[in-house]
C-alpha cells in the first residue's frame, strides 16, 4: 500500500499543475498551461498571468495603482 501512495505522489510531484493565474512564480515553467511568468509594473513580484497580463482577471495581473 505505501509503495501505491509514495508512486502516486511522485506522479503529482512530476507532472504538477503549475501556478494558477495571478500567483508568484520564478519562470514560464513554474505556471500553468496558457500562463505566463511576468513582471507586472507597481508589483513586486512576478506573476502567472495570460497574454497580454491586462486581459487577465486576477487583479495581480494588473498594474498596481501608482499612489
Amino acid at each position: 500500500m505505501w509503495k501505491t501512495t509514495f508512486l502516486f505522489a511522485a506522479l503529482v510531484g512530476l507532472l504538477g499543475c503549475g501556478h494558477g493565474e495571478g500567483d508568484t512564480c520564478n519562470n514560464d515553467n513554474d505556471c500553468a498551461q496558457g500562463l505566463t511568468c511576468q513582471p507586472i509594473p507597481g508589483r513586486n513580484a512576478d506573476y502567472c498571468c495570460g497574454i497580454p497580463a491586462s486581459a487577465s482577471t486576477a487583479d495581480t495581473c494588473h498594474a498596481a495603482a501608482s499612489q
